[in-house]
């Protein structure tokens, strides 16, 4: 289990839990069954269940059962000229060499965000109608219109939300979702100055719902996929929503099961934003000594506060941590828990007192798990009052990575405790790796940092308002890598601060009223200003739109591919790319669209391989132009995956007798990269 399971079973044995199963899906079924649960759906070996904590423990106790994680989510949403910035504007008029102008006619986008205005007219077509296929609000009661299996929150469908029965209001952050959507697919309706990327595309949405624990992101995967697979159309999903506490390596549960529904099927593409802490100091990273080295932690409130670290086992099994504590009047030190190693809590809950001269100044838990090689140590404090410097203080051998907004800078420490001989081993945070956390990490997303994308607009009332700068440079606050594991993120930069995008009118025209002077609402009240990577993450997924409009069938990996093979290099990115900064450079969709066809980045095509017979009956030969090891995947024209093998050599043989008569698709990876493409008719 991870640690976040563990406390929670240790709080509360009587309620109900959420989690993500890794392991035999057909004894995670049966236990399901036994107990009385719900199962969800699974991915791979990954299943959504909801099971109480006895079987939550009889579940973990068999051999076939690999991993459980229970989510307490912290996410949040990572808050004109773009089309020009981001180098859309030839696609959308046809440039050559391009064919034709696409505008994301047959593509579906899809919104995992705080909700939409589905009222604005710029997510309904021409006639009136509304663009938004389905839209499922997670935040409202149970009723008739529950989607199943989730049995939470309530939904419509394009034609209930025409016929006026819709009641979502996307009102959360400012009406967060609307703006996304604004960006990546607005069609300029109302004002075709601020119109986005892919114009044309339908929309459906999920309005997740922030204060629920429990795999909501992946119940809104999964609602999407459900809805969109049948429609045979590729599709995008947007999440410009994030978490910076937890391992940043993109191996739990909820991001290897988002993996297994995207990457390397053909027509789908995740794209995320990569954070907005950029400039703020909150990772800590050092490599322990025989000295005892510490770090500063403050809480503000009396309230409990907890934090993360991760550490490969092999650079921690001979490191030793304890938690102490200063008053903050003398700067007495107080005490600590005892030094101990991570096994001490291994797999439990431990829970510790700090006493000083009778009195008790704070309780700490400490509980540790074990995922994929890595240790996982959480610790929370709850001090009795406030005003304390409690302290991480480690000794021995080993690395970690910790991630927490309450350390304390040294140069932010009160002057008392800052002239303390001690302080010569103490460690400070840092800006790296402040990118959000799971998915953000993921080689099949792409992941997107900001810049600045002009110096200012004309808002409501004819004011210009000027907009912090520089121009064109990357935004201070927008979030870096790498991941934990070393790998770069972000994967590309899109324009994200300055943006003005379609928004919910009703705060567009309350704004209006009560801060008309405030410089955030366009002119006409149907706009207004949106900064972050939630902002340029969308740009990137419009972009992701119109290359699936031109290649229909591409993968995640083709088209992450071309979008950072095909980026844009400045004198503010520099040529020192890629980077944990830039990634690959600035988003550029013509380039991404027609590279492949200028610089020689090679296609998606059959030039490898010869496939017979075509239509076939019982089995079909591939003939490959030297010597290939690689992975022969078929899909049906849903998308769905059908069958599997392997071949080596320079020919080989698929039998498909087993498959229904039709259309396929068959995609051929070596080493994890795309290799070939085609399509062939079984009958």
């Amino acid at each position: 289990m991870n640690t976040a399971l563990i406390k929670a079973l240790h709080q509360n044995q009587q309620k109900e839990y959420a989690v993500l199963v890794q392991g035999n899906v057909a004894a995670i079924k049966s236990c399901v069954k036994k107990n009385g649960g719900i199962f969800k759906y699974a991915y791979g070996t990954i299943c959504s269940v909801v099971l109480n904590e006895q079987a939550i423990r009889s579940l973990a106790a068999q051999p076939n059962i690999k991993r459980i994680e229970y989510y307490e989510n912290k996410i949040r949403p990572l808050d004109d000229t773009s089309i020009i910035k981001n180098n859309v504007l030839k696609v959308h008029n046809g440039a050559a060499p391009l064919p034709q102008a696409y505008d994301g006619s047959g593509t579906i986008f899809g919104l995992i965000d705080t909700g939409i205005d589905y009222t604005h007219p710029d997510f309904k077509d021409s006639t009136g109608k509304t663009r938004i296929l389905w839209l499922w609000d997670q935040t409202k009661a149970t009723a008739t219109n529950t989607p199943q299996p989730f049995n939470y929150g309530q939904q419509w469908n394009n034609q209930e939300i025409d016929s006026g029965l819709c009641t979502h209001k996307d009102m959360y952050a400012f009406g967060h979702g609307s703006r996304v959507a604004g960006v990546a697919v607005g069609n300029g309706n109302h004002n075709p100055i601020y119109k986005g990327i892919a114009t044309q595309s339908s929309i459906m949405c999920v309005a997740v719902n922030f204060s629920s624990n429990g795999p909501v992101i992946l119940d809104a995967m999964h609602y999407l996929l459900e809805k969109m697979i049948p429609l045979n159309k590729p599709f995008v999903i947007n999440l410009s929503l994030g978490d910076y506490y937890g391992s940043h390596d993109g191996k739990d549960l909820q991001a290897v099961a988002m993996d297994s529904m995207m990457a390397n099927i053909p027509g789908r593409c995740l794209v995320a934003a990569a954070g907005n802490e950029g400039n703020t100091a909150f990772h800590l990273q050092y490599h322990l000594t025989a000295d005892t080295n510490f770090t500063c932690m403050r809480s503000t409130t009396s309230g409990a506060f907890g934090y993360g670290l991760f550490a490969d086992t092999n650079n921690f099994n001979h490191a030793y941590y304890t938690i102490g504590v200063y008053d903050s009047t003398h700067f007495q030190y107080k005490g600590n828990i005892g030094f101990r190693t991570v096994l001490s809590c291994l797999n439990t809950v431990k829970n510790d007192s700090i006493i000083h001269n009778g009195k008790r100044i704070g309780r700490i838990q400490t509980s540790a798990s074990i995922n994929n090689g890595t240790y996982e140590l959480d610790i929370t404090i709850n001090p009795d009052s406030i005003g304390y410097f409690w302290t991480l203080e480690t000794t021995g051998a080993g690395f970690f990575d910790a991630w927490d907004f309450e350390y304390v800078p040294q140069n932010a420490l009160p002057t008392g405790l800052a002239a303390l001989p001690r302080m010569t081993y103490y460690k400070n945070t840092d800006i790296q790796q402040t990118i959000c956390t799971s998915y953000q990490c993921s080689k099949n997303v792409l992941t997107v940092a900001n810049y600045n994308e002009r110096r200012g607009f004309t808002s409501l009332g004819g004011v210009y308002s000027p907009q912090a700068g520089p121009y064109d440079t990357l935004s201070l606050s927008s979030s870096a890598g790498p991941t934990r594991d070393g790998r770069i993120k972000p994967d590309i930069a899109a324009t994200g601060d300055n943006i003005m995008a379609a928004a919910n009118i009703y705060l567009c025209h309350w704004n209006a009223v009560n801060y008309p002077h405030a410089g955030i609402i366009s002119q006409d009240t149907m706009y207004m200003i949106f900064n972050g990577t939630s902002s340029a993450a969308p740009a990137a997924s419009g972009v992701a739109l119109l290359y699936l409009q031109k290649y229909p069938t591409a993968t995640s990996t083709q088209i992450i591919q071309a979008i950072t093979s095909c980026a844009k290099q400045d004198y503010y990115t520099g040529s020192a790319l890629p980077n944990n900064n830039w990634g690959y450079g600035k988003l550029n969709g013509f380039g991404a669209l027609t590279c492949s066809m200028t610089s020689g980045m090679p296609l998606l095509h059959n030039e490898k391989v010869i496939l017979y017979p075509n239509p076939a009956q019982q089995q079909i030969q591939f003939l490959f132009n030297e010597e290939t090891n690689a992975d022969i995947t078929i899909y049906s024209l849903l998308g769905q995956e059908v069958l599997r093998s392997h071949c080596n050599g320079t020919t080989y043989v698929l039998p498909i007798q087993s498959l229904s008569n039709g259309l396929y698709l068959y995609k051929i990876t070596k080493e994890n990269t795309a290799f070939a493409e085609g399509k062939f008719i079984k009958n």
